[in-house]
């Protein structure tokens, strides 16, 4: 027992200590043990999976350089290692000097949280200041409608853009001739998004002379459907083509729409990967090939697959776009001079 103290007054005294200790950390929780350990964190929500969000964020600084920190400042882009939860992302404004500390996570499969934690003054860090917490009412609220005009809106409006390219880190031939039959058959590109949802499946017919489009459209909540049909003349080194007594009409498929887009999203076109990156797909020196692009708001992305009706025994994506074929033939019919 220390001298001077009474049972009663140590007593006291410890209680005093557990109760302050118990705030203490009950404070420090608050603080960096809430959701995110970001309390004044400015949360934006996107309406888009996080990893098209980072994909949004990487395309951004690639269009925009001077927003990219400049020099080995000591924070990169990523995740601190496999555990951490948020994906960390910098910025820079060149005019005030100043690096923009950001992190996404996500909401929901479709959803991600995009915040904006706070300022640094300078390339030397260690004079970060908080958002929603450091700055004064007026300034606070300036810097957040600063990081909406220059970050949050860009990243927002950013098309996420998906094109294979060859080992040369170039797009294969396809996607370099697409942009002239767009303009032969009168369609916009899609490279910029689709308000819902647009699909084009290319496709050679069989006897290699004739090819075909078909164009399934979802708007305003109604389904539309084009074929086309022409026969062409490619260039020497198949870096142009002149199609030949184009046909067009609109359909609907037999079964309905409602069974058709059943039995089409069973096939998963929307999402399948490029024939490319399929170990071990089939090597075809010449012969049909499929491209398929797909459009939706925010996103556009296009892949092919070579010969899918042989590649179709052993891969199981290319049996995929064969059956997408098939069904499509099935319930729209052929245009004069096609065949699958």
């Amino acid at each position: 027992m220390l001298k001077g103290l009474s049972p009663d007054c140590c007593g006291s005294v410890k209680r005093f200590i557990t109760i302050f200790f118990s705030v203490l950390v009950t404070c420090l929780s608050g603080c960096f043990l809430a959701p995110g350990s970001y309390p004044y964190s400015e949360d934006y929500e996107i309406d888009l999976p996080e990893e098209d969000v980072i994909k949004a964020i990487k395309a951004f600084k690639t269009d925009n350089p001077e927003f990219v920190v400049p020099g080995p400042v000591g924070y990169m882009d990523g995740r601190k290692d496999s555990a951490d939860y948020w994906y960390h992302a910098f910025f820079y404004y060149s005019k005030e000097n100043v690096i923009v500390n950001t992190w996404t996570r996500p909401v929901s499969r479709y959803k991600t949280t995009f915040a904006f934690v706070g300022l640094n003054s300078g390339l030397q860090l260690g004079n970060w200041k908080l958002i929603n917490h450091d700055f004064g009412r007026s300034e606070n609220k300036r810097q957040k409608k600063l990081f909406e005009e220059r970050i949050l809106n860009a990243i927002k409006n950013t098309t996420i853009s998906e094109v294979p390219l060859s080992k040369h880190g170039l797009p294969y031939g396809y996607y370099r001739r697409k942009p002239q039959m767009e303009q032969y058959l009168n369609l916009h590109s899609l490279e910029n998004g689709f308000d819902s949802l647009q699909i084009r499946i290319w496709y050679k017919s069989g006897d290699y002379e004739t090819s075909n489009l078909f164009v399934l459209k979802s708007q305003s909540a109604e389904w539309q459907a084009d074929q086309f049909n022409w026969t062409y003349q490619e260039s020497v080194h198949g870096d142009s083509v002149w199609p030949v007594g184009i046909q067009h009409r609109q359909s609907v498929p037999r079964s309905g729409w409602q069974v058709f887009i059943g039995e089409l999203n069973a096939l998963e076109l929307t999402t399948l990967q490029d024939s490319h990156s399929i170990k071990d797909y089939p090597d075809f020196a010449d012969g049909s090939g499929v491209v398929v692009e797909v459009a939706s708001k925010k996103r556009y992305r296009i892949y092919s697959y070579a010969e899918p009706k042989q590649a179709a025994k052993n891969v199981p994506e290319a049996a995929r776009i064969n059956a997408a074929l098939e069904l499509i033939e099935n319930e729209f019919g052929e245009i004069a001079g096609s065949s699958h």
